[in-house]
């Protein structure tokens, strides 16, 4: 899997992030002290005008604006090798941006056995509050987290504010059902969280009602640490129905929507970056199991930019990538061509103009190998991108591809390929591909 193969440039980058103390798990959560990686040098994400970034596996929210400055809530993968965990393992972490005069820092809140973990953030005056599903056991034991934990962030400190009855946790044995938070909002001073479980939740007060769906509200959440009150129920508790979460998440971005409270689940994203005055981020929105996920490029409302949404098209979820030269961005992702059981990946390109959120390049955008029907079956084969780099006027793409591909007549022979764009950013002309 490709979050398997990627682990590992993921975590080295991701946790050069991280600063400060890991808040550490009970005995249960893990049973060694290894799981603790040492940072690595830092990710620089206050560019300048000309670099290259590629997605991260791993989790993420939109950055929301708390008072006067920004924040970004991720998580990252710790890929399993030696020194390392034997299974998959994400780490929780909030950043402040260098946005607006506001100083970066960064703090890892915790960490568990990752597979898709859930995350949800929303916040109230200079507080921010994140929920993160934990599991206490392999993921191929526990499918879903045993618990959700919710971090009271200061947005001054990043440190944990509540350390008491913050987590909705089953009274059911380990491997006996879990528990997941679809929605969390303030409801004045109280904060709310909806979602599912499969079990009772024991680490609230007693359970009112009956049912797989439950409401947690936790009465001044930000000043005590009463336990919750859990309103069991047969269907969503939450008033927003499944259609209307959706748009939340994905409705255009404006200076009001980036006030109000985010807890969308994403998958893969390329943490905040600026491109001349502006700063933007890329993001993956899933939609269901094996469906491709919608691609976005997101301009935030900072520093005197508009807000600006741009809908890029579908993802196969492997990798993308954006380079920027002179304030113009070449973008890269893998889509799927082929038919659900059978997944075919092409190499999608596009020139977005950073000023204008416009596509600026029509033609000669995808690279691809032979799919279809034989008569010995289904064939299928994937060109994926490593390594998007401008050299001078030109663009460079590198990569892997499982046949040559069909756009253009390429010399050479191997697995391997270099696809040129001489002008890429004036021109839609077709690449040379040098294979080997």
């Amino acid at each position: 899997m490709g979050f398997w193969k990627q682990g590992m440039a993921v975590a080295v980058v991701g946790l050069g992030l991280m600063s400060g103390e890991v808040h550490a798990q009970s005995a249960e959560d893990f049973p060694t002290a290894q799981h603790v990686a040492e940072p690595v040098a830092p990710l620089v994400r206050d560019t300048s005008d000309d670099f290259t970034l590629q997605s991260f596996n791993g989790r993420s929210v939109l950055p929301v604006k708390v008072r006067n400055c920004w924040y970004f809530a991720y998580t990252s993968y710790l890929a399993p090798g030696p020194g390392h965990p034997p299974f998959l393992v994400a780490w929780l972490t909030v950043e402040r941006l260098p946005i607006g005069g506001c100083q970066a820092q960064s703090k890892v809140l915790t960490y568990t056995y990752e597979v898709g973990t859930l995350l949800g953030l929303t916040h109230s005056g200079d507080d921010i509050v994140l929920a993160y599903g934990l599991r206490s056991a392999p993921p191929m034991y526990v499918q879903v987290p045993r618990s959700v934990r919710l971090f009271h962030v200061s947005a001054d400190s990043l440190e944990q504010q509540r350390t008491s009855n913050n987590e909705l946790r089953l009274g059911t044995p380990m491997g006996n059902g879990g528990v997941t938070a679809s929605h969390l909002e303030f409801v004045g001073q109280s904060l709310v969280v909806h979602g599912h479980k499969t079990g009772t939740i024991a680490s609230g007060l007693p359970e009112e009602g009956s049912g797989p769906f439950y409401k947690a509200t936790f009465e001044n959440f930000l000043s005590s640490t009463t336990p919750p009150s859990i309103l069991a129920s047969e269907s969503p508790t939450t008033e927003l129905a499944a259609e209307e979460l959706l748009d939340l998440e994905a409705r255009r971005l404006d200076p009001v929507a980036y006030e109000s409270p985010f807890t969308a689940e994403r998958s893969q994203y390329i943490p905040p970056f600026r491109v001349r005055n502006c700063w933007y981020v890329m993001h993956q929105r899933g939609t269901y199991y094996s469906a491709p996920s919608s691609l976005y490029v997101d301009r935030l409302p900072v520093e005197g930019c508009t807000a600006e949404r741009l809908h890029l098209g579908y993802s196969s979820s492997y990798r993308f990538m954006v380079a920027a030269k002179q304030g113009q961005l070449a973008l890269a992702w893998t889509v799927d061509t082929g038919p659900y059981w059978s997944p075919s990946l092409a190499l999608q390109l596009t020139h977005v103009d950073a000023r204008t959120m416009q596509r600026q390049r029509t033609a000669n955008t995808r690279l691809s190998v032979p799919t279809g029907w034989s008569p010995n079956g289904w064939i299928g084969g994937n060109v994926i991108p490593a390594q998007l780099d401008f050299d001078g006027h030109r663009l460079v793409v590198q990569g892997t591809k499982t046949a040559p591909v069909q756009e253009v007549q390429e010399s050479g022979s191997g697995s391997n390929f270099t696809a040129t764009f001489e002008h890429f950013l004036s021109s839609d002309a077709p690449p040379s591909v040098v294979a080997y």
